[in-house]
């Protein structure tokens, strides 16, 4: 808990904190400092996190936190603007910063899970345009594009890992191709 104390003391969190509490506030829910802790440890991680990978972070130093919590308090913090929910591809949930953030979009290769960030300012225009064709006020997007990173793209695939051959002959009926696989291995 003391980790709360010295960083509210530097400032260093205290909007977050404030954005936080008024949201609270106006859903007649009570402050608390587990969530705090758990901001705090959140906007202290520059990358996209799963609630269970942030719970096993505050785990070691905050026992009482349970994982109920976290994922809980997570979805606050969308709620009210300090974060966002991201798909990754993996079939989970991550949450990225947003409060004094710029808003960025996602490359996402489905054979590693590298996630790269970027923002192009052409597409952000061609999505105001659209909208404003069909008289459309967007207040949010996301835009995440899947495929493979150079490395991926680059790697010789082994022979233990090719279709035998009868499968090319469709001797095999039901074979498939199960290689890929969504490990996210972080960014940022």
């Amino acid at each position: 808990m003391m980790i709360v104390n010295i960083i509210i003391k530097r400032g260093a969190m205290s909007e977050e904190i404030a954005i936080l509490n008024k949201f609270l506030a106006e859903k007649k829910l009570r402050p608390s400092r587990q969530r705090e802790i758990i901001l705090s440890r959140f906007l202290s991680i520059e990358k996209h996190i799963t609630p269970e990978e942030l719970y096993d972070i505050l785990k070691k130093r905050n026992p009482g936190i349970g994982s109920a919590t976290v994922h809980r308090a997570l979805k606050l913090f969308s709620l009210c603007g300090l974060a966002r929910e991201v798909s990754l591809g993996d079939r989970k949930t991550h949450y990225e910063h947003t409060y004094e953030h710029k808003h960025h979009d996602h490359l996402i290769c489905r054979k590693c899970g590298k996630t790269f960030e970027f923002f192009e300012p052409t597409i952000e225009k061609l999505q105001k345009e659209i909208a404003g064709k069909f008289d459309f006020a967007i207040e949010n997007h996301t835009l995440e594009l899947y495929g493979l990173c150079r490395k991926c793209r680059n790697i010789k695939e082994s022979p233990r890992n090719q279709p035998p051959p009868e499968a090319e002959k469709g001797n095999l009926g039901g074979y498939h191709d199960r290689q890929n696989s969504f490990n996210r291995n972080g960014s940022e």
